[in-house]
């Protein structure tokens, strides 16, 4: 609501400015080239600039926002990677605890891939622990090996 009512107050003042130049007294003369305009009234004068300001800062705004699109949507990218890599670790967890150790490694073997490096600590350490319960000695190796290299 007081969004609304801050929005309807800025249109206000602009609509009420654009007014103000337009009631102003006075006459100008424009010459560009061999073209003259004579008595253009100060007020129409002062409001075409105001609208012509007005549609470069909006053409800027635009302008900024398709230079930031790859930005965004790289951001965007890895925040949800980021996501499903969390999703993937709680279900890792969830199936370490109920005992199913083959789901708990590969989702945790997910959760690696999918989070950055700097964040892949725990689902190292339930990829060695459900590779040490499923019995299989070279899944456990290399997973606790990978483990010994990550400083977490």
């Amino acid at each position: 609501m007081l969004r609304s009512i801050w929005y309807l107050f800025k249109i206000l003042v602009v609509i009420g400015f654009a007014v103000f130049l337009a009631v102003q007294p006075g006459t100008i003369e424009i010459t560009w080239k061999e073209y003259t305009f004579r008595d253009v009234h100060l007020g129409a004068a002062a409001v075409v600039l105001f609208l012509f300001i007005l549609a470069i800062v909006m053409l800027a705004g635009v302008l900024y926002r398709l230079m930031a699109l790859p930005r965004e949507l790289g951001r965007r990218h890895h925040e949800k990677r980021r996501t499903r890599g969390y999703q993937a670790l709680v279900r890792s967890l969830t199936a370490a605890a109920a005992g199913d150790h083959k789901h708990a490694y590969y989702l945790a073997h997910r959760a690696q891939t999918l989070l950055p490096e700097t964040e892949s600590g725990i689902p190292l350490l339930l990829q060695a622990h459900a590779a040490k319960s499923r019995g299989n000695i070279a899944d456990t190796d290399q997973a606790f090996q990978a483990l010994l290299k990550n400083a977490d």
